[in-house]
């Protein structure tokens, strides 16, 4: 009977797809409202922006790293790029997502080369890079807008409407995240780099022994992650029409928390990506129907870290399990 449990619980999958059914029926009842058209499109696009993050984490914890400054690193992105809209208000938006794509990167490069290059445990270097890039917003927008919150009024209606359309009734921010989802899903299932990302986090020395540049994979990975931050920076201050010195302060503890519940091992080698958009989902009905609720932000705090704990001791029973 214990194997039969064991078994169920590492078909993540089905699991995840249960609790949120289940989820769903505790917290309408509670909350009717919550099943209303409004409400699942709001929380269609807040998934949008967590999905987009977590995928990032997800490629980084793959390789055994993590990225502590996705959160700051993405506010710092939607402050940038909303200065830069406010100074050249015509601005393409195409070009405007090409100049978060370019920060992200680079700021994911900057952690790979630190963690990699730096040989610096990439939660602390991360965690420095996360306070640089907390105190460079912070400056920027002191000097360039006398340290003001930037509002919809600021921004160019083109700009707005490219996360506002809708396609067959839902949000076109949640076919963004289909096609991003399914470009990576390619590239970590079907092409050698992603291999070799799943063959450098399962074992390291391993895949030196077999020829693999595990520098070059690494700081690729890093740097894959900060382009979804850098993505989803722009496509943040597009939906919610709002940059502020603290924006995305505290996401990445939530994005840690869905990746693991995905079904990512903390130890690198192991990770499925719709399992990732499974745990995001999972993640943002609690965090939605918290707000519908209306309940107290400290228990918020709390209860993220009880999931994060959580899903740590339940991933490491279940591998645990499995060796023996």
């Amino acid at each position: 009977m214990n194997n039969k449990i064991i078994s169920f619980l590492s078909h993540r999958i089905f699991v995840l797809i249960a609790m949120i059914i289940i989820l769903v029926i505790f917290v309408s009842i509670g909350a009717p409202q919550f099943l209303s058209e409004r409400t699942f499109h709001n929380l269609l696009n807040n998934l949008s922006i967590l999905a987009i993050v977590s995928l990032g984490q997800m490629i980084v914890m793959v390789t055994a790293g993590i990225d502590i400054s996705v959160g700051t690193a993405m506010g710092l992105v939607a402050m940038s790029v909303g200065l830069l809209i406010i100074e050249y208000p015509d601005m393409n938006p195409i070009i405007a997502i090409l100049i978060g794509m370019i920060m992200g990167t680079t700021m994911g490069f900057v952690n790979g080369l630190l963690v990699v290059k730096g040989k610096i445990v990439a939660l602390i270097a991360t965690l420095a890079t996360m306070n640089i890039f907390r105190g460079i917003n912070v400056l920027i927008n002191n000097i360039f807008y006398e340290g003001q919150y930037i509002g919809a009024e600021k921004l160019s209606t083109e700009f707005k409407n490219i996360t506002r359309v809708e396609i067959l009734g839902l949000p076109i921010m949640i076919y963004y995240v289909l096609l991003i989802y399914l470009i990576f899903y390619f590239v970590l299932h079907h092409t050698r780099f992603g291999r070799q990302i799943y063959a450098s986090g399962s074992n390291i020395d391993a895949a030196n022994t077999l020829g693999i540049n595990t520098t070059k994979v690494l700081i690729g990975a890093y740097s894959m992650c900060g382009l979804m931050f850098g993505i989803a920076g722009v496509l943040y201050l597009s939906l919610y029409t709002s940059a502020q010195t603290d924006t995305g302060l505290g996401f990445e503890f939530i994005t840690i928390t869905a990746v693991i519940i995905g079904g990512v091992s903390v130890f690198g080698g192991s990770g499925i990506l719709w399992g990732v958009l499974l745990g995001t989902l999972f993640m943002t009905i609690i965090t939605d129907s918290l707000n519908i609720l209306k309940i107290s932000p400290f228990w918020k705090m709390a209860l993220n870290g009880i999931m994060l704990l959580s899903a740590i001791l339940i991933n490491h029973y279940i591998e645990t399990r499995k060796k023996k």
